[in-house]
């Protein structure tokens, strides 16, 4: 009887990974987001076709959408018409300015009213920029990267070691630093003609050993 021959098994050979594999791309930081809100819809669709491509754009055409929105996820800026149904611009402003977790949201008014009174109102109620309508898309884009770009450098700022610091009498001082020679000075005010005033007094009262 003829010896049967052992069965070949082919195993496949391992590719080595590549280059990407190995050194994956990181990915890019999230876009800013951006609620447009204004009850037509010719014109969220144009500020949306505006700023999209640097900017994640969300969209509500009434106030009260615009605050639920708010409530489920905070914009880096809001957008916002005046003369709306139910809630209006100055309305929605109000009710965002007087919310601790909503009042830093810098804002736009884009709208029709164009007298210099209306625009008054509106940046005195909290508005950043008031623009009229028809807008150049162009300049809207300018004044959002701006507003943009000033929330970024007001955030790099506060959480740096400069902001512990502040000019005072043309000198540098530490935040703590300048406090403390505040409560010194007032106490040399205060007590200054007391007997026994004197530095060993001060550093008493400040707790200084």
């Amino acid at each position: 009887q003829p010896t049967e021959e052992p069965e070949t098994i082919e195993v496949p050979i391992a590719e080595s990974p590549t280059s990407a594999e190995t050194n994956p791309t990181k990915t890019d930081p999230p876009k800013p987001l951006i609620l447009v809100v204004d009850d037509h819809k010719d014109i969220v669709w144009l500020m949306t076709q505006t700023l999209s491509d640097e900017y994640q754009v969300t969209q509500a055409f009434t106030g009260e959408e615009a605050l639920q929105l708010v409530q489920q996820q905070t914009p880096n800026l809001i957008i916002t018409d005046l003369m709306m149904p139910g809630i209006n611009g100055l309305e929605l402003i109000d009710q965002l300015k007087q919310d601790r977790f909503t009042k830093h949201i810098p804002l736009i008014i884009v709208s029709a009213k164009i007298s210099e009174k209306e625009q008054t109102e509106g940046l005195q109620r909290g508005a950043n920029a008031y623009l009229t309508k028809p807008f150049s898309p162009e300049v809207l884009h300018s004044v959002v990267d701006r507003l943009m770009r000033n929330q970024q450098e007001l955030k790099d700022y506060f959480y740096s070691p400069e902001s512990a610091y502040q000019v005072n009498d043309g000198q540098l001082v530490h935040q703590e630093d300048k406090a403390f020679i505040e409560s010194v000075n007032d106490l040399v005010k205060q007590h200054i003609k007391e007997e026994g005033f004197g530095p060993d007094w001060i550093a008493n009262e400040l707790h200084i050993s």
